[in-house]
């Protein structure tokens, strides 16, 4: 009875010293606030996909860790997706790559872009490459490789805290062979408000991060570049392409998503009913 009594008050004392500070009594930032803008627009179909490699994670951290919130006598606390950003019903069961894939969607789509989250097992090969393309009829993929995407928060006053970001961008398309990449490595020193709280802190460094690698100067004209090297190539070739051959070249494609292990069983058939019953 002292144990399960004890455990109570442990809970409710973590509720008083570490979720009433992080929240406050000012409500979480809407969506439409998280999304990252856009100062550019696209015509590709582009599919989005991040990819958690970070050092804590393989290290035995869950995958919808954080960062960590120093609370009373400054003992440290793990947060996670769940307890600190999960401002959407479906954020509940997602994981840190999800969220931000999900919100880099939304605010790429909100611009006019054509984006579709997707995603990766690890780094992908040529092959994979091509086949996620073809099987979603996309023109690029933008690959968000995590190294390091965390906060250290200080609860018991008001002033700053780091947040630590290692990202890697690869960008690889239809029309140009050579693929982009840049490493987006850097520790933003995030100036707290009083009247803001700990979680609207955190959602407005997350958005800004992921805005300031969407809007990089040499991204831009990579993606331009490659644009207008397509509408070079339209002129001179014929986009007419007999429809029994762009099915089987995309059942090949699921196939080998499939024999791979990138695709289930049921994925594979469904896809595979879809494709069919367009002959």
């Amino acid at each position: 009875m002292f144990a399960q009594g004890s455990f109570k008050m442990i809970k409710f004392f973590f509720f008083l010293v570490v979720i009433i500070p992080m929240y406050g009594c000012v409500s979480p930032m809407a969506l439409k606030d998280q999304l990252p803008i856009v100062d550019y627009t696209s015509k590709a179909k582009v599919i989005v996909a991040v990819l958690d490699k970070r050092k804590r994670v393989t290290q035995g951290k869950p995958k919808d860790f954080i960062g960590v919130a120093h609370a009373t006598f400054g003992i440290p606390v793990d947060w996670d997706v769940k307890t600190v950003i999960a401002t959407e019903k479906e954020d509940a069961d997602r994981n840190l790559s999800d969220w931000l894939k999900y919100r880099i969607v939304e605010g790429l789509n909100q611009k006019g872009w054509d984006s579709i989250p997707v995603s990766f097992v690890g780094y992908p090969d040529i092959k994979e490459i091509d086949n996620k393309l073809t099987l979603y009829q996309a023109d690029m993929i933008y690959l968000f490789v995590l190294k390091e995407w965390y906060f250290s928060i200080n609860l018991n006053w008001v002033s700053a805290f780091n947040f630590d970001t290692d990202t890697e961008l690869y960008v690889y398309n239809k029309f140009n062979s050579k693929e982009f990449f840049k490493n987006f490595k850097e520790r933003d020193v995030i100036n707290e408000s009083s009247s803001e709280s700990a979680q609207n802190n955190v959602l407005r460094a997350y958005k800004d991060q992921i805005q300031q690698i969407l809007n990089d100067d040499e991204l831009k004209a990579y993606v331009s570049n490659s644009l207008l090297r397509n509408q070079s190539d339209d002129k001179q070739l014929t986009r007419k392409i007999i429809p029994i051959k762009v099915m089987l070249k995309k059942l090949t494609a699921i196939q080998a998503l499939f024999d791979d292990g990138l695709m289930t069983e049921k994925e594979y058939e469904l896809e595979k009913a879809k494709l069919l019953s367009k002959i």
